[in-house]
């Protein structure tokens, strides 16, 4: 029965690898590619990658006599990296660790199961073996070779296995505490008045902890306190904990004991894992319900169509559960902790600070802010579902553009409550300068109105169109790689327009209530056209072309 688990833990291990693959090629529209080409491919990036960190480091290595300390250093950073990386393990692969049931294959709950169990291992393996070949072993290498290191090839093979060993043995041991309880937290929340209540508790959580960091910040000197702490016992005890620490002092028999403790406890946590999960299941996310909402949407009414899909995503946002909420949970959380530690910070720390650093300031809040937006609201503004019931409407929509109106209408609408929000929160940092505030009113808005566009014109150009999973959607590679260039060139020019108006407002300080005027009329202009070059570009692109030729199911 071990052994069959096994083989299917390597079979879905296998088919993940496939399936991953074989979707980011269909995102780049590279299906004639093949798996093989791919993988191929692939393999010599890495390895080109791999050659030409070793020449750069053999070359440094060898142009400076580093110090023996060096090496010491250089695992002390790659244990501290694994600790990071293992403690946002969860949170980057919470995905995988939800129940969802609408897939068929998931309803068998041994082979959810094990699909979890394979991801486990598939990560960890990945990240070790990418880290491996791209960092540890030329940059060891290379100071092996010139002699900067004592550490010699059968070491670096040990440290190799213990990277393995110690980035698994992590990864699943801070993976635990939050599983357990995202379990109990899921059972606990049946009833409404218990999801007020802990939505009340998530809310003032994070306004307590960023009050209490800012009172920290407050009452001592942390860079001080910082610098006094590494000097003390505490670091020497971490460095002498690191594992890798033990290659340095060329003694085999206490190398091999220390990667079979290693091996033994990844056992051990695995066995752990194993048999909670056969105990809990996974988390359990979202439920399907029987009931029968009432159909207040006319699709068959052409003159109606915006408001048709209009409501359908209100009616979708109003009805969802599970995954979205977690996404509108992080920018909840952000919100509430700028309220406990951002808001006191800037009171304390930039009361009377001048106009062009507040300008600037504004502009990355605001940024930050709707990153999280588009983030929490992905799953409204994607196209992916409706293309499931594209059968419904597509008499009726001949066009993108006739599709992302409704959508940017209800982002724009988001973006305006949140862009009140922030403008009031300003006001107690520029009390005495209206002016100044209106300025700030015209960068929040028209930064929120140009993610709205970027972000909902991606997902309708480019589709993930196999998705399988909610979670998968608005994941398409090819649209997250053109909205970050999008946001990258839109980020630069306005960063650049603000430097600009920084620069003019020191030079010409008595002009300023025109420069500041001329950045908001510019701000504007410059969001309308970006608005008009896109609603000419996606009026081009017909529905039927872009969903409808190339669909194969």
């Amino acid at each position: 029965m071990k052994n069959n688990n096994y083989s299917i833990l390597y079979y879905i291990v296998k088919f993940n690898m496939l399936s991953k693959t074989r979707k980011k090629l269909d995102d780049w529209n590279l299906n004639h590619i093949g798996v093989k080409k791919a993988f191929y491919a692939l393999l010599s990036f890495i390895f080109l990658t791999s050659l030409l960190v070793f020449i750069l480091s053999f070359y440094i290595s060898k142009k400076y006599m580093l110090p023996n300390t060096y090496l010491q250093l250089l695992l002390v950073f790659i244990f501290i990296e694994q600790i990071a990386s293992s403690l946002s393990f969860f949170k980057n692969n919470r995905d995988y660790f939800l129940k969802d049931e609408r897939k068929l294959i998931h309803q068998n709950r041994r082979i959810r199961i094990v699909q979890l169990k394979s991801v486990l291992v598939y990560k960890t393996i990945e990240k070790a073996m990418l880290t491996s070949i791209l960092i540890l072993i030329p940059v060891l290498l290379a100071l092996n070779l010139t002699q900067n290191s004592i550490i010699g090839i059968f070491d670096l093979l040990l440290i190799v296995l213990m990277y393995f060993f110690v980035n698994f043995f992590l990864s699943l041991l801070f993976s635990y505490i939050p599983y357990i309880l995202s379990i109990l937290w899921s059972r606990a929340l049946k009833s409404s008045i218990i999801k007020i209540i802990a939505l009340i508790i998530n809310l003032l959580v994070p306004v307590i902890i960023g009050f209490f960091g800012f009172y920290l910040l407050n009452k001592f000197n942390i860079v001080q306190s910082l610098y006094e702490l590494s000097h003390t016992k505490i670091f020497y005890y971490f460095k002498v904990a690191n594992p890798y620490q033990v290659i340095c002092k060329n003694n085999i028999s206490s190398d091999l004991i220390i990667v079979s403790i290693l091996a033994v406890s990844c056992v051990l946590v695995y066995i752990i894992w194993s048999k909670t999960l056969e105990r809990f299941d996974l988390i359990e996310y979202t439920k399907l319900n029987n009931r029968v909402y009432s159909n207040t949407i006319p699709l068959a009414n052409k003159k109606k169509i915006f408001y048709c899909i209009l409501h359908k995503d209100r009616a979708f946002l109003l009805r969802i559960d599970g995954f979205f909420f977690r996404n509108l949970g992080n920018m909840l959380f952000l919100v509430m902790f700028f309220l406990g530690f951002g808001f006191p910070f800037i009171l304390r720390y930039f009361s009377g600070y001048p106009v062009q650093a507040s300008i600037i300031s504004v502009f990355l809040i605001s940024s930050l802010f709707y990153q999280l937006v588009g983030d929490a609201i992905k799953m409204i503004l994607s196209v992916e579902l409706d293309l499931k019931n594209y059968h419904i409407f597509y008499s009726n929509v001949f066009n993108l553009w006739e599709l992302a109106k409704p959508k940017l209408r209800n982002y724009n609408l988001i973006v305006w409550f949140l862009t009140i929000f922030l403008t009031f929160i300003s006001f107690f940092w520029q009390p005495y300068f209206i002016l100044l505030h209106f300025v700030f009113f015209i960068i929040f808005l028209c930064n929120g109105y140009l993610y709205s566009l970027i972000q909902t014109s991606s997902v309708l150009l480019y589709p993930k169109k196999n998705w399988e999973h909610f979670y998968e959607i608005g994941e398409s590679s090819k649209a997250k790689t053109f909205q970050h260039i999008y946001e990258g060139c839109i980020f630069v020019i306005i960063l650049q327009m603000i430097s600009l108006v920084s620069f003019l407002l020191m030079k010409f300080s008595t002009f300023s209530s025109i420069i500041l005027l001329s950045l908001g009329t510019v701000m504007i202009v410059f969001t309308l056209l970006n608005y008009l070059f896109s609603m000419l570009y996606l009026k081009k692109i017909n529905m039927n072309e872009r969903y409808i030729l190339n669909d194969r199911d």
